[in-house]
């Protein structure tokens, strides 16, 4: 940079006989960088366009996207480095340009982790893209993954950015150990219910949006944060359990189903007639066969048992969906069909 300066001043004062002083020539100077750095911004700018343009020749987005979320960081920090030489030809004293050097590298080291924590929602977002590919990344696993990816990210660029200023993290770690008894006893709880939330990433129970039942609650999945999953029930109240109830408790996930099964037992009246209670069973057989929804060869209908004054008459069978809405629809639909068949062989319920 010194070799800079006399060169800039020679020519300034020999080539175009100014007769400027030093001070006025690292003035100019520190200008003239500056307006360069505006410059070169505009040319980063268009040169990461055009490599976007290029990548999103390729099949895929996630490079293009990639270069993209590193688009802002990388301006910021030609416009830093451009202010920072500028500040540095300026000299403006030894203590000022010590602790401008600390923060220009404290600053390009957080635009650096700022890309990066830029980057970790795109590579989450094309992870979840492949969900159809790779049957396991749910939007749990979408979730921790972005989640763990930001903290991961934050705590290392403090960590650096701190180490830059002069602080012995070491003793800070060794400082919070002292306290770390105190601190685990106070927040057990939270301890308690952030292993759920591990165990519960791990194992996969539900994702966002469907249907469970978790001991008392009843209803959908809106969110799983490190405390609480978030369910909310049909009568729209929002329930929060805690993560270490649903990590210890039995989880019923009504939309992991793939068929349902109906089951019902009619009681009819004890004098009804054999051939009209063959007539009824062999009608309800015959019209849950022909149910489009019903899995073929599924249903079960039986005169099963003599009841004192009833007779009983067993009806089973499995649909093919798993939506609790679609299922109590179908389940209507047969209940009508049989009251229909019902009134047409004139039987009457027990």
């Amino acid at each position: 940079m010194d070799s800079i300066e006399k060169d800039v001043s020679h020519f300034l004062n020999h080539t175009l006989s100014l007769g400027l002083s030093d001070n006025t020539v690292r003035v100019v100077l520190a200008i003239v960088l500056f307006l360069l750095t505006l410059l070169a911004r505009r040319i980063v700018d268009r040169v990461l366009v055009l490599i976007a343009k290029l990548m999103g020749r390729s099949k895929t987005t996630l490079d293009d996207r990639l270069v993209m979320a590193f688009d802002i960081p990388v301006k910021l920090l030609v416009t830093i480095v451009g202010f920072w030489a500028a500040l540095d030809v300026l000299k403006i004293g030894p203590e000022i340009s010590q602790i401008s050097d600390q923060a220009f590298i404290a600053i390009v080291t957080a635009i650096i982790f700022w890309g990066l924590y830029r980057s970790i929602d795109v590579l989450v977002d094309s992870l979840e893209t492949q969900r159809n590919r790779i049957k396991r990344i749910d939007t749990n696993v979408a979730r921790f993954l972005r989640q763990i990816g930001r903290a991961l990210v934050l705590i290392f660029g403090i960590v650096l950015v701190m180490e830059q200023f002069g602080y012995n993290l070491s003793t800070l770690v060794a400082g919070l150990g002292i306290t770390g008894l105190a601190i685990a006893l106070a927040a057990q709880d939270a301890l308690s219910n952030l292993i759920g939330y591990f165990v519960i990433m791990a194992d996969s129970p539900f994702q966002v949006g469907d249907h469970v039942v978790v001991k008392e609650s009843e209803g959908t999945v809106e969110g799983l944060g490190f405390r609480t999953t978030r369910i909310r029930k049909y009568d729209q109240s929002l329930v929060f359990v805690p993560n270490r109830d649903v990590a210890s408790s039995s989880v019923i996930n009504w939309s992991r189903l793939n068929k349902r099964r109906l089951e019902m037992t009619l009681n009819i009246k004890r004098e009804t007639p054999p051939e009209k209670i063959l007539g009824v069973v062999t009608s309800i057989r015959t019209t849950l066969n022909a149910h489009e929804r019903i899995i073929a060869d599924s249903p079960v209908v039986q005169f099963i048992a003599i009841d004192g004054s009833a007779l009983q008459i067993h009806i089973a069978a499995y649909f093919s969906v798993s939506k609790t809405e679609a299922f109590l629809a179908i389940q209507q639909d047969i209940n009508l069909l049989v009251l229909k068949i019902l009134s047409h062989y004139t039987v009457e319920f027990a």
